[in-house]
């Protein structure tokens, strides 16, 4: 796919290498020759990285101590007929509706009807349909009946094959109203229909209605109810995709498989409510020590996974010995000493594995140090 470049060189002073992973990280202060000349990277570069996410890029950074930096932002290249962005520019993601209809006319009364409130992906037939389907994940689909190539029966039938795309909901456009052609339509896995010819209150409703509900099963089945992390199958969907990109871009990443310690002790002598705390404790802790581009989940219980992009194993062991320093000290102070165990795997790009594997691998290591007297980080080795 094309991408948008742009590269920020400056000739300052540099970065040390040990340190260019926490850039981004919020108030960092960098540790130099002397306590009287710290730089500090303050919360500028956090937010770049945030913004920089939200719109589907990446970041990288190359430094050398005594010539300089360059920042290297990549964006995805938007085509012609792809997506449709209006009525929104704050940076508020919005729900993506896609459009397969053959018909040009058709397709810009439709996006003319909703684009508004959603952003608008354009198929010509069901094929292209499919494929865009695949790309963008959208949250509902439009779709007339009558198409070449691929029409909108064989195309809901296919999505319902397709794991990842069996619960989007779709509409579809028809001239024919009989009773037959309507059960063939749900028969094939639609939602709803909507016939030829049709006001755009009545398909902006339609649409309103589906997105809203998605809205909520979405939130339901990616975000854990007491955390708000996301839940073991969103954090693996979230990991397989940055597999995905690392099979495309290259480079090193790790797999951090972390489990409180003596968790069950906790819940026994001091109830629910305080284990409870701890596990917001440990979130919260999570979300103020990691990165910003650090993908974390509770896989279940007392159980999390966190994925750290662009990272050494030797660099996530670092962070999660920071991360377990944080969060033991808070909790001992309030005479609740609780401490976990981690493993990390590192994932390098010339030999990708499954996400599984990583995650046996993460999960191994913890288990080490388990048997070794917890409370520690342990980075996985075939040795």
């Amino acid at each position: 796919d094309s991408m948008v470049v742009l590269k920020v060189t400056d000739t300052g002073c540099g970065i040390p290498g040990e340190e260019i992973e926490r850039v981004f990280d919020r108030f960092y202060q960098s540790r130099r020759s002397s306590e009287t000349d710290r730089t500090g990277y303050g919360i500028g570069l956090n937010l770049v990285n945030k913004l920089v996410h939200i719109h589907g890029g990446e970041i990288g950074i190359r430094s050398e101590p005594g010539s300089g930096t360059e920042f290297t932002l990549s964006f995805p290249a938007a085509r012609t007929g792809d997506t449709v962005v209006t009525g929104h520019e704050s940076g508020t993601a919005l729900p993506v509706v896609l459009i397969a209809e053959d018909n040009m006319d058709m397709r810009n009364y439709i996006c003319r009807g909703i684009e508004h409130f959603c952003t608008v992906i354009e198929a010509a037939d069901g094929e292209e349909g499919l494929q865009k389907a695949r790309e963008q994940m959208p949250s509902l689909i439009i779709s007339d009946v009558m198409m070449p190539k691929m029409d909108g029966y064989e195309l809901c039938r296919t999505l319902q094959k397709d794991e990842n795309l069996n619960l989007v909901p779709v509409i579809l456009i028809t001239a024919k109203t009989d009773h037959e052609m309507v059960v063939k339509g749900l028969e094939a896995g639609a939602v709803d229909y909507v016939t030829k010819p049709f006001s755009f209150d009545i398909l902006s409703t339609k649409v309103k209605s589906l997105l809203h509900r998605e809205t909520l099963h979405e939130k339901a089945a990616f975000r854990d109810s007491l955390t708000g992390l996301f839940t073991r199958k969103a954090w693996e969907k979230s990991a397989e995709r940055e597999l995905k990109r690392m099979s495309r871009s290259g480079g090193t990443s790790a797999l951090v498989f972390l489990d409180l310690d003596d968790f069950k002790q906790i819940n026994d002598s001091h109830g629910h409510q305080e284990g409870d705390r701890v596990l917001m404790e440990l979130t919260r802790t999570c979300v103020e020590e990691l990165r910003a581009t650090d993908i974390t989940g509770r896989y279940g219980g007392e159980e999390f996974v966190v994925f750290l992009p662009d990272s050494t194993g030797s660099a996530a062991v670092r962070s999660i010995q920071r991360l377990l320093e944080r969060f033991r000290n808070p909790l001992k102070e309030q005479s609740l000493p609780c401490t976990f165990s981690a493993g990390v795997a590192e994932i390098t790009s010339h030999q990708l594995l499954p996400l599984s594997e990583y995650i046996q691998r993460a999960d191994s290591a913890m288990y080490m140090v388990k048997e070794s007297g917890k409370n520690n980080v342990l980075l996985w080795s075939e040795t």
